[in-house]
């Protein structure tokens, strides 16, 4: 399936699971490729084909992105190498879950999913206290689970204090031991599914955020924009490869909160650039606004930068933004 082939039909599955949806930015080297908003859950989306593919920068900018904006990251993927990813199971990569597209729909259509794979090997999490009060009240030891698991005393301990996840055989033959004494639906309790939407927390971003420096015309207008917000009392994240260059938030306020647009002239290219950041921060419920060198004409979300240098408060800056 071609990128643009996964990213349709990632959109098509949001679309009828009932989230608002972004135009998306069809861009194979982009960190985020869709913007998808379901009430209060805003969910920030990276198609790829093959998951080997996905690189650290990657996902240290989706997860600068979903910090900043409170979002879900996930990675939609198809293949690892050249097999099809299991449909089954999450994948984890850096700390981001991914998930073939049919997983990601039947996630949203309620079905919960236990099984992870990292690191070359499938895992299910274990409920520690509701496995130590099912294994006590059907007077089972901790060793003598662990015989039937054929594991050592100390595994299942570590199980019960939530430190160590189970081996898939392992949670497969716990399941059964379990079933047989307390049945089918008390015996998943002793599970926690994957939360795939889950919110990460904040990520290291210093060694990234200086390897941005220099570079084209692009990266030292975003640096120069990145100082004055910084001058105005903003928090700021930088991005290489987003549908925005910065992110600049004020007191943890959304309604202070700007995704941020850098070009040199808005024009071809770019001006699709900028309608897709407006479509973006709409979703996204913040304000959006594009900073130019030469804006050829004032228009609603666009501010020269030499306008930017003559702003004195964050209060003026958001005023002038798309959304303000």
């Amino acid at each position: 399936m071609s990128i643009e082939d996964l990213i349709m039909k990632t959109v098509e599955t949001l679309y009828d699971k009932g989230f608002e949806v972004s135009r998306p930015y069809v861009n194979e080297k982009s960190s985020i490729n869709i913007v998808a908003r379901s009430g209060n859950k805003l969910l920030l989306v990276k198609a790829l084909s093959n998951v080997d593919e996905l690189k650290t920068c990657c996902t240290v900018e989706i997860k600068k992105a979903s910090y900043a904006l409170r979002a879900s990251p996930i990675i939609v993927g198809e293949r690892e190498t050249n097999e099809e990813i299991d449909k089954e199971a999450v994948y984890e990569k850096h700390g981001i879950y991914i998930v073939h597209p049919d997983a990601l729909r039947e996630y949203l259509e309620g079905r919960r999913q236990y099984v992870y794979y990292k690191g070359g090997r499938f895992y299910v999490r274990i409920d520690g206290e509701k496995l130590r009060k099912i294994r006590e009240r059907i007077g089972l030891s901790l060793g003598g689970l662990a015989s039937l698991l054929g594991v050592s005393r100390k595994a299942v301990y570590e199980y019960e204090r939530n430190e160590m996840d189970a081996t898939v055989d392992v949670a497969a033959k716990l399941y059964e031991i379990l079933r047989e004494f307390v049945g089918e639906e008390e015996a998943l309790e002793a599970f926690k599914p994957v939360d795939i939407l889950s919110t990460v927390m904040e990520p290291e971003v210093k060694d990234y955020d200086e390897a941005l420096r220099g570079g084209t015309k692009r990266y030292k207008l975003q640096e120069e924009v990145a100082l004055k917000l910084l001058e105005l009392g903003f928090s700021v994240f930088k991005f290489k490869d987003a549908p925005f260059n910065l992110i600049a938030k004020k007191n943890d306020d959304k309604k202070k909160t700007i995704l941020i647009l850098t070009v040199e002239t808005l024009s071809g290219k770019s001006k699709e650039e900028a309608e897709i950041l407006r479509e973006v921060a709409e979703v996204a419920k913040v304000g959006g606004l594009v900073v130019t060198r030469k804006a050829l004409h004032e228009e609603e979300g666009v501010i020269s930068s030499k306008k930017l240098e003559n702003i004195v408060s964050p209060d003026e800056l958001i005023e002038v933004t798309s959304l303000s």
